[in-house]
């Protein structure tokens, strides 16, 4: 069975910038013309999310390959703990 793997994304950032912030791995992302988000958000980096297609309403973009190695990098990290 094929699933689509993904994180979160959450425009409620202003959780993430209190000063007792308890999202070590919430990872900023600006909206722009390849991920077609409406505003800043962040990216829940401690965990993968495994979708079946079927399940998948819509897409709102895509992430660079240089993005993407960034929230593997920080789950990598969030395994660590």
């Amino acid at each position: 069975m094929r699933c689509e793997i993904g994180d979160i994304v959450s425009s409620q950032i202003a959780k993430n910038n209190d000063v007792n912030n308890n999202f070590p791995y919430n990872e900023p992302i600006s909206p722009d013309e390849t991920n077609r988000l409406p505003k800043s958000s962040h990216v829940k980096c401690d965990e993968l999310i495994n979708v079946k297609p079927d399940n998948i309403i819509m897409k709102l973009g895509t992430v660079t390959i240089e993005q993407y190695d960034r929230f593997m990098a920080l789950y990598e990290k969030s395994l660590s703990i």
